[in-house]
């Protein structure tokens, strides 16, 4: 490669980024199904939706897809992040597109969809009556709890710039009540560090702890789960029993 210039690797390397681009949305194909059609032209197989033939030439598609050893050329080429309006540029395996700001999120609270990046904004202006928990410990209480009470609320955090949300529920298992908890991160960039979350449950002769490495994968749910039996619960209520006390805390590492 030494022996051609620096304009010359890249006019090459522009021309090959020509000969890959999507017929649909101009930028170099990308995802598992990408399209050709009889003549060879090529599209995303997102952009191939709805159409009966090629956009470049009127022909029909073909059933041939590109050979493994070209899928692994276009695997190593940039191209612009799938989600509207983010101006980045995805290479290879990069996650960019798991963790983009700009990637679609639903808020738990109203199922709007809104982007990750404007979570918080939405949360704060759409549900003012909505505690946002902001703190890495956070007391917090279920109110008139007990086994049979049809507990299935969703709660959102802001802690150090993380937002994730947490689904709390009582179920059924084995016959037997459980209180859930269920974390999902929500997609606003890529974390640089580890993040723990611990609940701990405390009373004068009692301490209960449970700890979960949260994986913050936007697409991951049933994973970031902390379960404890109910029966266990009685001895952290409140003085007046109207109440179970407990803290939530988030770490970083």
């Amino acid at each position: 490669m030494e022996d051609f210039t620096p304009e010359q690797l890249r006019s090459m390397f522009q021309k090959m980024l020509e000969i890959t681009a999507c017929a649909v949305c101009l930028e170099t194909v990308s995802g598992p199904d990408v399209m050709l059609c009889v003549n060879e032209h090529m599209l995303c197989g997102s952009c191939r939706e709805d159409l009966t033939n090629c956009p470049t030439c009127s022909q029909p598609f073909s059933a041939v897809k590109p050979q493994r050893l070209f899928a692994q050329v276009l695997e190593t080429l940039p191209h612009c992040c799938r989600h509207e309006n983010c101006p980045q540029q995805v290479i290879g395996d990069d996650d960019h597109e798991t963790y983009c700001g700009w990637r679609p999120t639903q808020c738990k609270l109203c199922n709007t969809t809104v982007l990750g990046k404007d979570i918080y904004a939405h949360v704060s202006d759409k549900h003012p009556s909505r505690k946002i928990f902001t703190e890495t410990l956070l007391p917090d209480r279920y109110m008139n709890f007990n086994s049979k009470m049809d507990l299935n609320s969703f709660s959102f955090f802001k802690v150090s710039g993380h937002t994730f949300w947490k689904k709390t529920a009582i179920h059924q298992c084995k016959g037997k009540p459980v209180l859930i908890h269920n974390y999902q991160y929500t997609p606003n960039g890529k974390p640089n560090c580890n993040i723990f979350i611990e609940i701990e449950f405390n009373s004068t002769e009692t301490t209960f702890k449970s700890k979960i490495r949260f994986n913050t994968n936007p697409d991951t749910y049933d994973e970031n789960v902390i379960i404890v039996p109910v029966f266990m619960l009685s001895d952290f209520m409140s003085d007046d029993r109207k109440a179970l006390l407990y803290n939530t805390k988030v770490t970083f590492k």
